[in-house]
């Protein structure tokens, strides 16, 4: 009489497990990162690190190299209000906001993120 082999060996065991290993990590990664399109506002300094909303109004003054600057968040936007850089180019360059987006006062050290916003999209929309 033959010996029946199993339908489903040792070693196709062990596949299987790791297969739905790696599918439950990555649904779980997913399903519990934030998929509301919220955006924050991330300001890196040698003072340490700030995150928050981009909705809620607030100002920070961080202390670097040449002095202080001074980021404003205020009406769904960020800026750099005021900073001790000789060329100001992080003044100058407004109000930021947008996913993605960034302000560096680079004398300073100080840099500024915005954050979130889903998938990303197409840099133009003349596709």
């Amino acid at each position: 009489m033959k010996e029946k082999k199993p339908v489903i060996t040792f070693l196709d065991g062990i596949i299987l497990a790791c297969v739905l290993a790696v599918t439950g990590a990555l649904a779980f990664f997913i399903y519990t990162h934030d998929q509301t399109g919220a955006l924050c506002v991330r300001v890196h300094s040698d003072a340490g690190e700030w995150t928050g909303s981009l909705y809620e109004d607030k100002t920070l003054v961080l202390d670097g190299p040449v002095g202080q600057t001074i980021v404003e968040i205020k009406d769904g936007a960020v800026r750099v209000a005021d900073s001790t850089c000789p060329e100001k180019t992080c003044v100058k360059t407004g109000r930021v906001s947008e996913a993605h987006g960034w302000i560096s006062c680079l004398p300073n050290r100080v840099l500024v993120v915005i954050e979130g916003g889903g998938a990303q999209g197409y840099d133009s929309e003349s596709y």
